[in-house]
């Protein structure tokens, strides 16, 4: 037996023993394993520089103070400013000029002649073909929610649209909103993800059947020919649909890109083709949000001190980025930081989802603000009483006694994360505080409300879960 053939040998002998090994003591490996990564942990960040680290966290939204005025760029990177205030806008001229500043990849479809959307550009349109085709520009007149009849079917699409932010209170409010009478929701269904995603469910999928599935309901009510359903409303709930956007660059050239970001996101399709859709926004102290956010993706292992290391991780991946591309780019692109070392592919941290003013930028740039109703999360834990009302009435809905608003309020909180992970360490709250602090005052100016600064000490973990 040569030399090479006995090693191969006493190897796969010691891969046995140690398989047999592992199914025999796989629950104290993984007591131990967890014990070892809390220390590592441990040691990594009290070694860490705090101090000398929180010098560098400014350092994206200071290199970014130059950055490109997005919000003005005309077709060679967004729609002009007149999409905005009409749906019928026919600037053809769009079309006859794909974007210099960011163009569109080669080979996706265009706008059809003749097509009922030939006024928009061919980069909006080849992000959802499928979609700009199948709805309408006029809906039903009989029907307050916007449906249309095709081959003697009717099909419905959103009224409105609880468009954000994820753990910032969003499951709670839409169980409230279903409490009224003209609300029809499958409770189950609160996310549909058929808007983002890249839209990959409404590329896909027949909107009848999409409709039909995520609102069984309400479709059974139209099939049986209920006389409430023509004053009842439909919303969806998805709380990724004002952030997502990961996956732009399939759709327009990354690298031309990175300078501007993407020159269309969610906020201009739903806008083509439901210009009076109305938009619920909930915000909360990002620093909690990222925190609560955190644990209830874990598996159950992490801690305060992994946390921590995570976020220093996503900082550093994120200020890398702003040093190639724009910082709007970057928020983008980067919806999840992960861990990819060939032999994990763990979540980080969601930490660009608290760039709130990113994202409000580019919805406000599409819909008018009178068509946005903006909640505080921390208001509304207190002030339910006060908010819900006024929801029903942005959302047209007929107001309700007081004793059911009451009834409706003090339903328990839903999605409440459900384990205690213990206190943010302090030490993190002030590096995310200092890293989200531009964003929160750009956010105070947009709203025009200096309670978006979140001045106000940090919630404690029970209270923020």
């Amino acid at each position: 037996m040569t030399l090479a053939a006995t090693r191969g040998k006493k190897l796969s002998l010691l891969c046995v023993v140690m398989q047999k090994l592992y199914f025999r003591t796989r629950t104290v490996c993984f007591a131990l394993s967890g014990i070892v990564i809390t220390i590592c942990t441990y040691l990594y960040i009290n070694a860490y520089d705090t101090h000398a680290f929180l010098a560098q966290v400014g350092l994206s939204r200071t290199m970014d103070m130059q950055r490109f005025d997005y919000r003005n760029l005309t077709d060679t990177g967004r729609p002009t400013s007149t999409m905005r205030s009409t749906s019928t806008s026919t600037n053809t001229s769009t079309n006859t000029n794909t974007s210099t500043t960011c163009p569109r990849r080669i080979g996706l479809p265009v706008v059809p002649a003749g097509n009922q959307r030939e006024h928009i550009p061919h980069a909006l349109y080849s992000m959802n073909p499928k979609l700009f085709d199948s709805i309408p520009k006029t809906f039903l007149d009989n029907f307050t929610n916007p449906c249309w009849q095709e081959n003697n079917t009717v099909t419905c699409v959103p009224f409105y649209f609880l468009i954000g932010f994820s753990k910032s209170g969003t499951s709670d409010i839409w169980t409230k909103i279903c409490r009224h009478p003209n609300v029809v929701c499958d409770y189950h269904r609160k996310e549909s993800h058929f808007w983002t995603m890249e839209s990959k469910a409404s590329r896909y999928m027949d909107l009848h059947d999409h409709f039909r599935v995520h609102y069984k309901k309400f479709s059974n009510m139209i099939k049986n020919h209920n006389p409430r359903a023509a004053d009842n409303i439909i919303g969806d709930g998805t709380p990724s649909t004002i952030w997502f956007n990961s996956h732009w660059a399939t759709y327009f050239d990354a690298e031309a890109c990175k300078a501007v970001g993407p020159p269309y996101v969610f906020a201009d399709i739903i806008h083509t083709v439901l210009p009076d859709a109305k938009m619920i926004v909930t915000l909360r102290n990002p620093t909690d949000r990222l925190y609560s956010d955190f644990f209830y993706f874990s598996d159950g292992t992490d801690t305060p001190d992994t946390f921590h290391l995570y976020v220093i991780k996503a900082i550093e991946m994120f200020n890398a980025c702003v040093k190639e591309a724009s910082f709007r780019a970057c928020a983008y692109t980067y919806g999840e930081f992960r861990l990819n070392n060939g032999k994990t592919n763990k979540r980080i941290t969601r930490i660009t989802i608290g760039f709130y003013d990113v994202f409000l930028h580019d919805w406000l740039n599409a819909f008018p603000r009178d068509q946005f109703f903006v909640v505080k999360f921390e208001e509304w834990r207190t002030m339910c009483l006060t908010i819900l009302p006024e929801i029903f009435s942005f959302l047209k809905l007929e107001g309700q006694p007081e004793k059911d608003i009451k009834k409706y309020c003090t339903k328990r909180i839903v999605n409440k994360n459900s384990y205690y992970h213990g206190e943010m360490l302090p030490e993190t709250k002030q590096i995310l505080d200092k890293f989200y602090q531009s964003s929160r005052q750009e956010v105070a100016r947009i709203l025009e409300n200096r309670k978006y600064l979140w001045e106000d000490n940090h919630q404690t973990t029970e209270q923020i879960s």
